[in-house]
């Protein structure tokens, strides 16, 4: 047997490699590190031997050339290291795979990859301690060139975000390896040991997994050391941007989305704002006030919460104003797909939204969402989106042919809602749900916050609203929904003739009625007159009914049929193909389209027509037929029940269940999953008859 095939041998050849791979990592490591923030080695740093002269100017150009060269130069050895050590990782695990087959005793091969290791891992953290220091004289030392400060910050930021993202991946891989229960009781010992607030630190060791450790390498390399000099190239043309340019600074119109839909609506300044003062001069729902109460409002809203006896002092630090300084924003999208009023100084009314990011209120707001979401998920009338409904209508197999098809929709639902009606329903459905009566009265009078300290801008000018509540706070919309469930609760269990079907998507309400006109006239006017606040416009026929983005015909033997509405203000804007996205997610938007034509249309026949005119909007946005094509023959290949189901597949084997530890009162058994036995319902809206 020759020295070439020993045992030995390879141990040798092996620890070898290992120590060329650690010397190429922490060099690497180190050009990175000097590359981020903005220093030069010392053997690498271009200098010239004499003087260019007394001329300041010429010398600072002749240096910043000299850095700039030194830089790239930086660049080149450690793109030259990286590739180097790529080069090395084939060879060493063909080393390991031979030392494999001479060792056949594991545990002698544990020895041997132990000793290699502790030995490598005690040079490499010499080398690094060095390298540290080095690096800190370079950074300190006035002799080195400096990046300027403009150009520095953006690497270093860059860094930690690199650092970030690869730290999330190594924590995934590390608690994939958990059990559930492994899992949560971690989480569980972390809480109760665990007495501030603070972030954990946390970092997994490398080495864990090979192929995870080479991603990484290769993603913090590629980022760190690419290319800063090369500028991608803009897809508009210089004629655009500068239209673009002007048009951002031209203070005589306003651009806005639309309500509904893809339009852009451009409205000429003065009709934009003389709308926005319309709705502000309603008494009724707004006040100006004379100066800025953000700091008074700051100051109840601390007082309040830490009159909160049963609240957990860590959720109360989340909940405190978190920007005392951001002031909402007040503006409105104008509804174009209402009946034009020449009336109003638009044509249209506008949709009033506050904008709530930073508010006083937003982390109030956040945590109370969190609260009422299951409440608001659990009503009988509830539709998540258009795939529930249509799955809820398919339940239906057949209904009377002389049956209406009914819709109806809550007029200006959030502006409309008392506040001390709302806070009840939602202490109402937490009753229901057997939270404590402390823990309701603490939330109750979170929202109360919520709702009165609702201050906002528009053209520097305060107001406040002192009626419903705003779009723009997160809570707004299970805060009206469970408004509107126990509303409509009450009055259908005060109607002698009711619904077969009664289902809300917040203010939009689809019910299907099987008994007269006459007695369908009568409900209408009874529940108009149900309310102070809340009103109602209603459309009904015997054959079509639209809801949300579902047409509904009824056939002669009483089987709905459903397809795709399509708005008249939709101008179909999809991304144009030329555009500098992410060629995966153009390709995606034909057949995400495509399915969701599959997934509304119960008829064949209507489905080919819709994918022909499909095909039409894509083109003229520059799709390639290739993708076109494929995207639609995927789509077709699926059924309406496969769309459908496509859509609520995914896998929650792994989920760790949310609890809600904000308030002290473990000892009521709050069970969440019991809240849908609340009310007689079958979970499709249907009431008692």
């Amino acid at each position: 047997m020759s020295n070439e095939e020993t045992e030995e041998y390879y141990t040798k050849k092996i620890d070898k490699m290992a120590d060329f791979q650690m010397r190429k990592a922490t060099h690497l490591h180190f050009l990175e590190s000097c590359i981020a923030d903005g220093v030069v080695p010392y053997g690498l740093k271009l200098k010239l031997q004499v003087q260019v002269g007394e001329n300041k100017r010429l010398q600072k150009s002749v240096d910043n050339i000299l850095w700039k060269t030194s830089m790239e130069i930086t660049r080149m050895v450690a793109e030259e290291h990286y590739l180097q050590l790529q080069e090395s990782k084939p060879k060493m695990a063909e080393l390991e795979e031979k030392l494999k087959a001479k060792v056949k005793d594991e545990g002698k091969l544990n020895i041997i990859s132990q000793d290699i290791f502790c030995k490598t891992e005690t040079k490499k953290n010499q080398i690094i301690q060095k390298q540290n220091k080095k690096l800190e004289k370079l950074k300190d030392s006035r002799d080195c060139f400096i990046v300027e400060e403009s150009s520095k910050r953006p690497s270093t930021s860059l860094k930690q975000d690199v650092f970030e993202f690869t730290r999330k991946l190594r924590l995934k891989e590390y608690f994939a390896s958990f059990t559930d229960s492994q899992i949560i009781n971690n989480s569980a010992d972390n809480n109760l040991n665990k007495r501030d607030n603070s972030k954990s630190t946390f970092i997994p060791q490398s080495g864990r997994d090979s192929t995870l450790d080479f991603y990484i390498e290769a993603v913090t390399n590629e980022i760190l050391l690419c290319d800063k000099k090369y500028k991608y190239r803009s897809n508009l043309s210089k004629e655009e941007q500068e239209a673009l340019k002007h048009l951002s600074q031209d203070e005589t119109f306003v651009v806005k989305k639309a309500d509904k839909g893809s339009s852009v609506v451009i409205m000429n300044r003065k009709d934009y704002i003389s709308e926005v003062y319309r709705q502000l001069e309603n008494n009724k729902y707004y006040k100006r006030l004379d100066e800025n109460p953000q700091k008074v409002f700051s100051k109840d809203i601390h007082d309040s919460l830490n009159n909160l006896e049963n609240i957990r002092e860590s959720t109360l630090e989340n909940l405190y104003p978190s920007n005392v300084d951001r002031v909402p924003q007040f503006y409105i999208l104008p509804k174009i797909h209402k009946t034009f009023d020449p009336d109003l100084p638009l044509g249209y009314p506008g949709r009033p939204i506050i904008s709530g990011c930073g508010a006083l209120t937003e982390n109030m707001s956040a945590y109370v969402d969190t609260i009422l979401k299951p409440y608001m998920e659990s009503l009988p009338s509830y539709v998540k989106d258009t795939t529930d409904f249509i799955k809820k209508l398919q339940n239906l197999s057949s209904i009377d042919k002389d049956a209406y098809l009914v819709t109806l929709d809550v007029t200006s639902v959030y502006s409309n809602i008392p506040h001390g009606e709302g806070i009840d329903a939602c202490k109402y459905f937490m009753e229901n749900g057997s939270r404590s009566q402390d823990s309701i009265n603490s939330i109750s009078k979170i929202i109360e916050l919520i709702l009165t300290k609702k201050h906002f801008q528009f053209n520097e000018i305060n107001y406040i609203q002192r009626f419903g509540t705003a779009m723009g706070t997160k809570m707004a919309p299970c805060f009206a929904s469970l408004f509107m469930g126990k509303l409509e609760k009450e009055f259908i269990d005060s109607c002698d003739k009711k619904p077969l079907i009664w289902l809300r998507f917040l203010d939009d309400i689809f019910f299907i009625w099987n008994h007269s006109e006459e007695d369908l006239l009568d409900f209408f006017d009874r529940l108009n007159s149900f309310h102070d606040t809340i009103k109602f416009t209603y459309c009904y026929t015997k054959d079509t009914a639209t809801f949300l983005d579902v047409n509904i015909e009824k056939d002669e033997n009483g089987i709905l049929h459903t397809s795709v509405h399509e708005k008249d203000t939709n101008s179909h804007q999809y991304i144009e193909f030329s555009s500098c996205h992410p060629v995966s997610c153009k390709k995606g938007i034909p057949f995400s389209q495509a399915k969701r034509f599959r997934r509304i249309t119960s008829d064949n026949t209507i489905f080919d027509k819709e994918m022909d005119k499909l095909r039409e909007y894509f083109q003229a946005r520059n799709y390639p037929e290739c993708v076109i094509n494929e995207a639609l023959k995927k789509a077709s290949s699926l059924s309406m029940q496969d769309a459908l189901n496509s859509c609520s597949s995914k896998n929650t084997d792994k989920v760790i269940p949310f609890e809600d530890e904000v308030f002290k009162d473990r000892d009521t058994g709050d069970k969440r999953k019991n809240d849908k036995t609340m009310f007689m319902g079958d979970g499709l809206g249907n009431y008692p008859q």
